[in-house]
C-alpha cells in the first residue's frame, strides 16, 4: 500500500509541471501555502555586480500555510554570513504582531476557481507593502503598493530643538508619523500554450504609467528549457531550466555571464526538505534560441502595447 501511495505522489507532480514554463509559472504561486500537495521548500540566489552575494531563503509551513521564512546573506567584503528570520501569520489582525524586526501578514480565499492573497509587509510594526493577488491555473496578477513613514512636522521640530532625546521613545504611537504612498505597481503573468506574457505597470491608474513587457518562451527542442526576453529585445536575457526528480523539481533561472543566478526547489510536502544550497553549479553558455511565436511557429513574433 505504501508502495502504491509513494508511486502515485511520484507521478502526480508530473502532471502538476511537465514543462519548463509551467514550472516557472507555478513556482510563482508557491510563495504563501502548499498547493496541489507540492511546497517551495527554498531558494539559492548569487549576483555579481561589482561584488559577489549570496542569499538563500527558507520556506516552513504549518497546517499546510506558510510560517516562517529564513534568510541567510553573505558578501565578499563580509566574512559573517547574516541570518534574518522572517515571521508570517495567516492572519491580517494587526494585534498579532510583535512589531520585532520583519514580519508578515497575509489572508487566504476563494471563489470558483480563483484564489486570492492578501498579504502585509512590516518592518519593527510600521506597514511598508501591501500586496493583492490573484491566482489560477493559467493567470496571475499583484497589484503592490510601498510606503515610507516619515514623523510629523511638529515632532520633527521637537527633535530637532531637543538634539538629547532619544527618537525611539516615539516609535509605539502612530500618531507621531505621516504614511506616504510611494506608488502602485501592477503585475500580470498569462500563461498561453506554453509560453508566458509579464506585464509591469509602474504608477499604475495614473496618468504617467508605464508599462514594460517580458516573454518567456519555451524552447522548441527542449521542454526542459525556455528563454526570458524583455519588451523587444531579439536575444534572451536569462535562461530558465528545469529538472524533476524523485522529490519534486528544480528550477534553475540564470543570465550567460553569470552576474545572476537563481535556483528552485520544489518538494512534496510529504517529503523532508533540503539542506541550504551550498556549491553554485555550473553555467553554460546557451546558444541563441530558436525563435517562434506564442502559437508554435518558427518565427519570433511579440504583441506589442
Amino acid at each position: 500500500m505504501k508502495a502504491t501511495l509513494k508511486i502515485l505522489l511520484f507521478f502526480s507532480i508530473y502532471a502538476i509541471a511537465n514543462t519548463c514554463t509551467e514550472a516557472t509559472f507555478k513556482v510563482n504561486s508557491l510563495n504563501f501555502f502548499i498547493n496541489n500537495n507540492i511546497q517551495l521548500d527554498s531558494i539559492y540566489e548569487t549576483t555579481d555586480l561589482g561584488y559577489h552575494n549570496e542569499t538563500t531563503s527558507k520556506y516552513t509551513y504549518q497546517n499546510t500555510f506558510l510560517e516562517k521564512i529564513v534568510l541567510k546573506n553573505k558578501t565578499d567584503n563580509k566574512q559573517e554570513e547574516k541570518v534574518t528570520s522572517i515571521n508570517v501569520y495567516n492572519t491580517l489582525d494587526e494585534s498579532i504582531l510583535t512589531k520585532k524586526d520583519t514580519e508578515m501578514l497575509f489572508s487566504v480565499s476563494s471563489s470558483k476557481d480563483t484564489t486570492f492573497i492578501h498579504r502585509k509587509d512590516f518592518q519593527k510594526g510600521f506597514l511598508l507593502y501591501e500586496y493583492i493577488y490573484k491566482i489560477t491555473d493559467d493567470y496571475i496578477s499583484t497589484l503592490s503598493n510601498a510606503y515610507n513613514w516619515s514623523f510629523t512636522d511638529s515632532i520633527y521640530d521637537f527633535l530637532k530643538n531637543n538634539p538629547e532625546f532619544n527618537s525611539l521613545l516615539l516609535l509605539d504611537n502612530p500618531e507621531n508619523f505621516i504614511k506616504e504612498n510611494l506608488g502602485t505597481i501592477f503585475y500580470e503573468k498569462l500563461f498561453r500554450n506554453d509560453s508566458i506574457i509579464e506585464t509591469e505597470i509602474r504608477d499604475y491608474n495614473t496618468n504617467k504609467s508605464d508599462t514594460s513587457y517580458t516573454y518567456i518562451i519555451s524552447d522548441s527542442n527542449d521542454d526542459s528549457k525556455c528563454f526570458l526576453y524583455f519588451d523587444d529585445d531579439n536575444y534572451p536575457q536569462y535562461t530558465n531550466t528545469f529538472q524533476k526528480n524523485d522529490k519534486g523539481f528544480v528550477l534553475k533561472h540564470f543570465r550567460d555571464d553569470g552576474d545572476h543566478y537563481k535556483e528552485y526547489f520544489v518538494l512534496f510536502n510529504n517529503e523532508k526538505t533540503t539542506h541550504f544550497k551550498s556549491n553554485l553549479s555550473t553555467i553554460k553558455k546557451i546558444h541563441k534560441a530558436r525563435y517562434f511565436d506564442l502559437l508554435g511557429r518558427y518565427k519570433f513574433s511579440k504583441p506589442r502595447q
